[in-house]
């Protein structure tokens, strides 16, 4: 699909088409509008004040086909706080700093409101008791060759487990957008 038939709120890889490759389908992830200042201040490697598991635009577009996540807040707060759950540079202090950052600083459009932050810390959880770490330091390209199954399996991820944890963000937050989308067992 062309990354222009989609509006970038509408798209979600999800679970299927495991078969494809990591790289078509982060291929597919439609525009989206530009990164303001404030987030990549946070965010990106490149910056002095970034928080833990900064990532290349490719990496975190990566990391977003893997956890089957669109494009929305709710999404992007499940994968940014995957990332930093995975990370080893993650503390708790730096978990309350993003969630001070996100929630009051950013811009209107990216803010993290409360139904996002309860997912950040979801995401942040499951990765901490999961065996994946520096998750976010992982080459987009090697991954990019491998089909969605591929890559998922070499995390130890698959479609009962991330459905499991979809399950738990529904229970969370069961009546959002992006809740009311998420797959089920």
């Amino acid at each position: 699909m062309s990354r222009d038939k989609i509006h970038w709120r509408e798209w979600t890889p999800w679970l299927f088409n495991e078969e494809r490759l990591v790289s078509d389908v982060v291929k597919s992830i439609p525009h989206t509008p530009s990164i303001p200042w404030v987030v990549r201040l946070f965010e990106n490697p490149s910056s002095p004040f970034y928080l833990p598991a900064p990532t290349t635009m490719a990496m975190h577009d990566t990391i977003h086909v893997l956890l089957g996540r669109g494009l929305l807040n709710q999404d992007e707060a499940f994968v940014i706080g995957f990332g930093m759950g995975a990370s080893l540079g993650s503390t708790e202090v730096k978990r309350m700093i993003f969630e001070f950052v996100s929630s009051k600083l950013y811009p209107k459009a990216y803010r993290l409101n409360s139904d996002d932050l309860k997912v950040f810390n979801l995401a942040f959880d499951l990765a901490q008791q999961s065996s994946i770490r520096n998750i976010h330091l992982d080459n987009e390209r090697t991954l990019g060759r491998m089909s969605i199954k591929e890559a998922r399996e070499y995390y130890g991820l698959d479609d009962n487990i991330l459905k499991e944890w979809y399950q738990q963000e529904i229970t969370l937050c069961s009546d959002t957008i992006v809740s009311k989308r998420l797959p089920t067992p």
